[in-house]
């Protein structure tokens, strides 16, 4: 029995030895395993993300760090499943890091960078074919779920336009037939976009002192894109700003354009982050801005906030009537229809979350979506079906847009009063020069489903 039992303690001993052994080769393989410190891990962050875009080419929206981890990426070749097991073995790294010494900053970098490898996690197993609903995906990728608004909700909404729409009969056509007098003549759309962007810069300027002194921008009117408008970000404080002109171009869109993708828009969110981030921190995880990650959230959140911020309703409404109607032509004696109409059609607008949701789900078919979006929003159906083609494309990306300004707009306004403008910008600045995540605009809650009435 003793000699026995020996001979068993052995051989448990051998499987023992084989499979430590056998641990250690399979972390040998994964890439970056070995990664301790957080600039290591932020450089095997970038290099991973830069992998993944092989097979992903929405996944990376700018890269404009270091040639070197970029060609050391491009070198790489990996499979999903192993770019995965790196990512997750860079979390497991960050989590048992000695963070006691750390200083503030470098406690919130060493979370964002955690939270960032975790979304590129999501993607890859998105990638890989697991595909999750529309709430579970918008929450592993952007830290939120969207509200849910009841139908009631728009359907008195479109009551509300009705009733100072002039004319009777079909809604869509009596909205489309005033909407049609905004539209700006192609030959005019540069002019008004540039007055509109000139603008937005220089109240930006105004409150905004660290900009860097490169700074700057270049414009391109570009069609058939399933968006409105584009920054690419290139770098050393450059920004490629597209507007999309396939389909008619409203004049309530350019200033919207303007400070969405310029000031205190993108190009200001960008700008900052690389001039802060990469260059003055070397915080090189910074230099990749990932598209589907909580980073896409703040950037889109704040940048749809910017036209409120930027001008309060009759400063808008002075600049757009007095200067841009006649830059682009445009008879200004139903402007006041105007900016009634642009009141319900903005809150209409949240319609788009909710028929993304739907048709992603399967709830709804591509046809019954187009539907929705021409009932419940008063789109065409050609903008409907670039809508459309926008969900397939990015799927729970157009939550960051509405979510994303809704909160950013609501934590701007609970920390500050009404005419406190100097207030306001102080704390978008404070959101655009931290690394911020969305939960940092909701007291640690989640952002749970509710019901709107």
């Amino acid at each position: 029995m003793s000699k026995n039992k020996n001979v068993i303690n052995k051989y448990l001993l051998c499987i023992l030895i084989f499979l430590f052994l056998s641990s250690c080769s399979r972390e040998k393989q994964i890439p970056f395993s070995d990664a301790k410190d957080l600039n290591r891990i932020a450089e095997s962050f970038v290099i991973l993300s830069l992998t993944a875009n092989k097979f992903d080419s929405d996944l990376v929206d700018s890269y404009f760090g270091p040639d070197s981890l970029k060609k050391l990426a491009g070198k790489l070749n990996i499979s999903l499943d192993t770019i995965k097991l790196s990512c997750e073995k860079l979390i497991k790294n960050l989590e048992i890091i000695d963070s006691t010494k750390f200083t503030l900053n470098e406690k919130l970098r060493a979370r964002f960078l955690k939270r960032q490898l975790k979304a590129l996690v999501s993607r890859l197993d998105f990638l890989s074919g697991n595909k999750l609903d529309f709430d579970s995906e918008s929450l592993a990728y952007y830290d939120v779920i969207a509200p849910v608004y009841s139908l009631k909700y728009y359907e008195n909404l479109l009551d509300s336009l009705d009733k100072i729409l002039p004319g009777s009969g079909d809604l869509a056509n009596r909205y489309h037939n005033i909407r049609d007098k905004f539209i700006i003549p192609k030959d005019k759309i540069d002019s008004v976009f540039k007055t509109a962007l000139n603008k937005a810069k220089e109240i930006t300027y105004d409150h905004i002192k660290i900009l860097p002194e490169n700074e700057s921008f270049t414009i391109e009117y570009v069609t058939d894109k399933p968006w409105g408008g584009y920054n690419w970000f290139q770098g050393n404080g450059h920004s490629l700003i597209q507007i999309n002109v396939g389909l008619p171009v409203f004049i309530d869109r350019a200033l919207d354009l303007a400070c969405h993708e310029g000031y205190p828009g993108h190009h200001v969110f960008h700008s900052i982050n690389e001039d802060i981030f990469y260059k003055k921190n070397n915080w090189v995880e910074f230099s990749v801005y990932l598209l589907f990650s909580p980073q896409a959230l703040i950037s889109e959140g704040t940048a749809n906030y910017a036209i409120d911020l930027a001008f309060e309703d009759n400063e808008k409404f002075s600049f757009e009537k007095n200067l841009l109607f006649p830059i682009a032509g445009i008879n200004q004696s139903q402007y006041d229809l105007y900016k009634k109409i642009q009141y319900f059609t903005k809150k209409l607008s949240f319609i788009s979350v909710e028929t993304a949701r739907r048709y992603l789900n399967g709830n709804l078919s591509m046809e019954q979506a187009i539907e929705w979006l021409m009932k419940y929003q008063l789109q065409d159906k050609q903008r409907a079906e670039r809508s459309i083609k926008f969900y397939e494309k990015y799927r729970s990306y157009i939550i960051n847009y509405y979510v994303g300004q809704e909160l950013v707009e609501t934590f701007i306004n609970s920390n500050s009063s009404d005419l406190d403008k100097k207030k306001k910008w102080e704390l978008f600045t404070d959101l655009i020069t931290k690394p911020s995540l969305p939960v940092d605009l909701f007291d640690g809650a989640k952002y749970a489903k509710k019901e709107k009435k």
